[in-house]
């Protein structure tokens, strides 16, 4: 939802999302603008994602169990 708001309110911005759930990634997929470029995250690598830009991360938890479940 931060990521959708952000792209509506702020088009000159480049977005990123992470998530270490590969099939929350293919959710987001379907429901964001191909814009947003997704990234699934493995803890057990080093990744790199670089970028020309100043970034801002952000990092939240969503714990709505209806919808989480409902995926």
């Amino acid at each position: 939802e931060l990521l959708y708001y952000l792209n509506n309110n702020f088009k000159n911005i480049n977005l990123y999302g992470l998530d270490v759930r590969a099939d929350l990634i293919k959710v987001a997929k379907k429901r964001l603008p191909s814009n947003i470029k997704l990234y699934n995250l493995d803890y057990n690598k080093k990744q790199i994602i670089k970028t020309s830009q100043p970034t801002v991360l952000i990092l939240g938890d969503y714990l709505a169990k209806n919808t989480y479940y409902q995926l």
